[in-house]
C-alpha cells in the first residue's frame, strides 16, 4: 500500500483576482506566485506549515487559451486538479505506464516576481487533464522553498495544511479499480450523504463521491467528468476555526467532524476543516 503526500490542489477561474478575492474573504490571504514556463498562465499560492498548498491559476491575458486546464479555467470550474510529491517522477511514470496507464512527463518553470526560476518535473496519469483523476506528480528541481513557503496568513496557525482531496467521479466502480491498481488501496469505508455515495480509501488523502441525484456535485460531473470537487484542510484545533473562519455548516464524514467554508460568494469552491 503506497502512502501519498498531496503536494498542492489547483483552483481555476477566468480571472486570477476573483480566486484571490474570495479566499481573503475567508481569512486566508493567498501570495502572488507569478508566471508560468507557458507565459500564458499565472498564479498565487496559500501555502501551509506541512509543505501542502492551494494553487490558484488563470490566464494572464482573460480569454487566452490556456495549454493546461482551459476548460476549467473558462468555465469558473474551481477545484480543478490535485498533485502528489515524489521522490523521482520517472519511476513514478514507468510504473503507472507497466499497468496500462497513460503517462507524460513534462518539465515546467514558474518566474517568481523577485526574479528567481522555480524548476520542476511533473508526470501526468491517466487520460485528460493532469490531476483530475488520479494525481499528476511533481518533484522540485531547484530548492522547493523557490516553488512554495508558509504563507503569511496561515503561518503559525492551527491549520496545517490539505488532509483529504474529494473527487466527484461518474464510475465509482472503474474509479475504485483504479486507485487499487496503482496504490494498492484495498481497505475502503463506503458511506453516503444527502447527494453521493462516499468511498474513503483508508489511511490515504482520498475520498471519491459517486452523485446519487441531482445536485451541485452532478452537474460538475455532467460538465467535467471525474474532476476534484471539495478539499478538507487539516485544524489542529476545531473551535479556533469556527470561530475566526466563514463556516455555513458542519457534516460528519466517516466519522470525523468536517466544517465547510460559506460558498455563497463563490459556490464553485468547496473547502472544509477537520480536526488532525
Amino acid at each position: 500500500m503506497r502512502n501519498l503526500k498531496i503536494d498542492h490542489i489547483t483552483f481555476a477561474s477566468t480571472e486570477l483576482v476573483q480566486l484571490e478575492t474570495f479566499f481573503s474573504s475567508a481569512g486566508l490571504d493567498t501570495v502572488y506566485g507569478g508566471i508560468h514556463s507557458n507565459q500564458v498562465t499565472h498564479m498565487s499560492i496559500l501555502g501551509f506549515e506541512d509543505g501542502s498548498y492551494i494553487e490558484l491559476i488563470s490566464t494572464i491575458n482573460k480569454g487566452e487559451e490556456s495549454p493546461l486546464w482551459n476548460r476549467y479555467i473558462t468555465g469558473n470550474a474551481g477545484f480543478c486538479a490535485w498533485a502528489v510529491e515524489v521522490d523521482n517522477v520517472f519511476e513514478e511514470a514507468q510504473k503507472a505506464s507497466s499497468l496500462g496507464i497513460p503517462v507524460k512527463t513534462v518539465y515546467m518553470n514558474r518566474k517568481r516576481p523577485d526574479g528567481q526560476l522555480a524548476e520542476w518535473d511533473l508526470a501526468f496519469l491517466g487520460d485528460g487533464e493532469p490531476g483530475t483523476l488520479l494525481p499528476f506528480v511533481i518533484k522540485d528541481r531547484t530548492d522547493r522553498n523557490l516553488r512554495v513557503v508558509p504563507t503569511p496568513s496561515v503561518t503559525g496557525s492551527e491549520l496545517k495544511g490539505i488532509a483529504k482531496v474529494v473527487i466527484a467521479v461518474a464510475d465509482l466502480f472503474k474509479s475504485v479499480e483504479l486507485f487499487q491498481k496503482l496504490y494498492g488501496w484495498t481497505e475502503i469505508e463506503e458511506a453516503k450523504n444527502d447527494c453521493a455515495k462516499l468511498i474513503n480509501f483508508k489511511n490515504s488523502p482520498l475520498l471519491l463521491a459517486s452523485p446519487t441525484n441531482n445536485s451541485w456535485l452532478k452537474e460538475k460531473v455532467d460538465c467535467y467528468g471525474s474532476i476534484p470537487c471539495a478539499a478538507i484542510i487539516g485544524s489542529r484545533d476545531l473551535e479556533i476555526t469556527a470561530s475566526r473562519l466563514l463556516i455555513c455548516k458542519q457534516e460528519i464524514f466517516f466519522g470525523r467532524k468536517v466544517l465547510w467554508l460559506d460558498t455563497e460568494k463563490l459556490s464553485q469552491i468547496r473547502v472544509g476543516y477537520t480536526e488532525v
